[in-house]
């Protein structure tokens, strides 16, 4: 699977202000299948609704989905399931805050796995599909009484790493089996829950 940044024409200052002050950036991206072949558009400017252009990117295939520099807004969850998705990876470079307007986890991240930690208790499929799930390099306020950051279940591996989470019901929600989970470097706020917590 490819992804390349693709500019739009507009001309002179006008298209450096609209890039400087939007972040907007088009991802084009083409996978093996026919069908897995799209435009998505992300805007940062703290306004757009980028829920649906952030799902329709991760269940197409995408696989890696990269936040420059913006406020990105969301008014839903954005749901990776892990087992038809495969292998996911959100990233930011620390410069990409996503504001989660509505109830519930910005991200949430759902796996298959329902076994122990144990190499021979996890099926190929899942080291095929669902291993090792990354959120890396963003920020997640919330701008909701039930907002939350990330929420995950069932999966395998994930990592958490340099992620702020502020004003959100839960900073990170581990539901279910999650096994071998790794949490690094991030900074959680201003939750009403506890920062972290995992319910099972």
């Amino acid at each position: 699977m490819t992804q390349r940044i693709v500019s739009r024409g507009l001309s002179g200052s006008l298209a450096l202000g609209l890039f400087a002050a939007a972040a907007w950036l088009s991802l084009s991206f083409a996978a093996s299948g026919p069908s897995l072949s799209a435009d998505i558009a992300l805007v940062g400017d703290d306004a757009t609704d980028n829920s649906a252009a952030i799902q329709q990117a991760l269940d197409a295939g995408l696989g890696s989905l990269h936040f420059p520099k913006g406020r990105y807004r969301l008014t839903k969850t954005v749901t990776v399931n892990l087992d038809k998705t495969g292998p996911v990876a959100l990233t930011g470079d620390g410069a990409a805050t996503v504001i989660m307007t509505g109830p519930g986890p910005a991200f949430r991240f759902v796996g298959t796995h329902e076994g122990s930690a144990a190499p021979s208790r996890f099926r190929e499929s899942v080291w095929r599909d669902e291993r090792a799930p990354m959120i890396d390099g963003l920020e997640i306020v919330g701008a909701h009484p039930e907002a939350v950051g990330i929420e995950a279940d069932g999966t395998m591996q994930l990592t958490i790493s340099r992620v702020v989470v502020r004003r959100a019901l839960h900073g990170i929600h581990l539901t279910g089996r999650n096994r071998n989970v790794i949490l690094s470097n991030c900074h959680l706020y201003e939750t009403v829950a506890p920062a972290c917590s995992t319910t099972a």
